[in-house]
């Protein structure tokens, strides 16, 4: 029964909602899991300074992650660890520090992104071209109404 509130959301769209809840519940989290790690952590940065080609600063990856420079720290000093990045005094600035990719880190992100994009590949191709075309086009579309109709903020933090 429709309402005449204007803000209530419209019956398909509750039914649509319950449909998407219902659809992700079924997703096996570690296959989502998988095709979010490029856009993580450690995967995150390593793609960021892949990308790049040059050295950057920890501040310029920590915008890009959207983290906390903590955050950005943390995990540069674990591939720094594991050899897939360098951190060198910047020569102009010296109390700036620039953070480039190793050959071992290029390596290791293009084993990731290689394996992701088969993975996903498979998928696509199962759906066959029409279905991956409405699929990327609705995403698209999905993703955009997303960014400006869902708070950034946490509705939980205290003022």
């Amino acid at each position: 029964m429709p309402t005449t509130d204007p803000t209530a959301i419209p019956d398909f769209a509750q039914e649509a909602v319950l449909a998407f809840e219902d659809t992700m519940a079924n997703v096996h989290k570690a296959q989502m899991t998988q095709i979010n790690r490029a856009n993580q952590g450690e995967l995150f940065l390593l793609k960021e300074l892949y990308f790049r080609k040059e050295a950057t600063n920890p501040s310029q990856l920590s915008a890009a992650m959207q983290s906390s420079m903590a955050r950005v720290s943390s995990l540069l000093k674990t591939l720094e660890g594991k050899g897939q990045i360098e951190r060198r005094t910047d020569r102009q600035d010296r109390r700036n520090v620039q953070v480039k990719i190793t050959q071992e880190g290029r390596q290791r992100i293009r084993l990731e992104l290689g394996q992701m994009r088969r993975d996903l590949g498979g998928v696509f191709a199962a759906m066959g071209p029409q279905d991956s075309q409405d699929f990327l086009r609705l995403f698209t579309r999905f993703s955009d109404l997303v960014k400006i109709h869902i708070a950034h903020e946490d509705p939980l933090a205290k003022p």
